[in-house]
């Protein structure tokens, strides 16, 4: 969905410039461009509201509980009850909150990038406010919610990341998503997606790291150890 927005593209290059630095060896001269993962989601903010957009259109999972006892659940804004007796099990699809017009407004089927930053979602009233919070869970929720979400969102923004900033990426297209199967916790394409991938001019022969230190693009770093190399200055 990016790559299919030149705009988009290059408004989210520019932010990676800011946590990627690049450097050379010291000792056999090759070129390094090294991401810093720390700094993706603070230096990155349309990176990231790109990320929970497609989460949003794309997630799928189904959230499970069992009723252990009877309970009723009560709208206090539509006026509305529920009755739920035991034994039962309560499923709770995210696809249906994700695309719901009444929480995420008439583009609720279109893919905003701007929908989650912060200048968006201070910009909502607070009954819209607590509705997306509710109405968003690609990762579960309560004492179900995903351990390992930090890690996979950490993993997501460095790899995509490095496809934007060392990459040029053409013949791409937002694909149909294919029929959602019970059990499907993200929705695929409909088909395969054909595209060209080539090194970005500039980046042909640069090898890419991922470092954790919080430094950033933008820092003089003298010395730099990655996978037992030290790196210097260009």
């Amino acid at each position: 969905m990016i790559s299919d927005d030149s705009e988009l593209h290059t408004a989210i290059r520019s932010e990676l410039t800011k946590v990627v630095r690049r450097q050379k060896s010291c000792r056999t001269g090759e070129e390094r461009a090294i991401l810093d993962a720390t700094l993706l989601q603070s230096h990155c903010p349309l990176l990231l509201s790109s990320f929970h957009e497609t989460l949003r259109l794309v997630g799928a999972a189904t959230s499970v509980r069992s009723v252990v006892e009877p309970a009723t659940l009560a709208s206090a804004a539509t006026n509305t009850s529920f009755a739920l007796q035991s034994p039962a099990v309560i499923q709770l699809p995210s696809g249906i909150t994700h695309t719901n017009p009444a929480i995420w407004g008439s583009d609720a089927n279109v893919f905003n990038p701007a929908r989650f930053l912060p200048s968006t979602k201070a910009a909502l009233d607070k009954d819209t406010k607590r509705k997306q919070a509710q109405g968003y869970f690609p990762f579960g929720g309560g004492k179900h919610l995903c351990p390992g979400r930090h890690f996979a969102t950490t993993e997501i923004l460095s790899f995509v990341g490095a496809i934007i900033l060392g990459f040029d990426v053409s013949g791409s297209r937002v694909p149909e998503r294919a029929f959602q199967k019970l059990g499907t916790a993200v929705r695929k394409p409909k088909g395969d997606v054909d595209i060209s991938m080539k090194r970005r001019r500039g980046w042909e022969n640069v090898k890419w790291s991922f470092s954790v230190e919080g430094r950033g693009g933008e820092e003089e770093v003298k010395n730099l150890v990655v996978g037992g190399e030290e790196l210097g200055d260009e």
